[in-house]
């Protein structure tokens, strides 16, 4: 659709990372994830456009109340995902708004 190549272009622009074409299968937990977590002050922050990836049969070890995700945006990662096709999966996206935690000691 013309909004998805629109979206694709300007997430370009803005210096993301393009995951495409890929195919996972049996994935334990996550297929495939963007996080900020654990990255220092100053370092570049997780920009990913991920589409047009296949999963089959992914999230074989998750237990009732365990979190996990095909396509697993977290931890202030950015980007975007479309057009991904999940096969006999026990999870599909998943995509959390909780920012990275700023120390107190970085923020003066």
């Amino acid at each position: 659709m013309w909004w998805q190549r629109w979206r694709l272009r300007e997430l370009q622009r803005r210096h993301c990372r393009d995951r495409s074409l890929q195919f996972f299968i049996g994935t334990a937990y996550n297929g495939q994830k963007a996080s900020n977590k654990g990255q220092p002050v100053g370092a570049p922050e997780t920009n990913i456009v991920m589409y047009n990836s296949t999963f089959v049969n992914g999230g074989v070890q998750i237990v009732t109340g365990q979190r996990a995700g095909g396509i697993d945006f977290e931890q202030g990662g950015e980007g975007a995902f479309f057009n991904n096709a999940f096969i006999n999966c026990r999870v599909g996206y998943r995509v959390v708004n909780n920012p990275v935690p700023i120390p107190p000691s970085d923020l003066w």
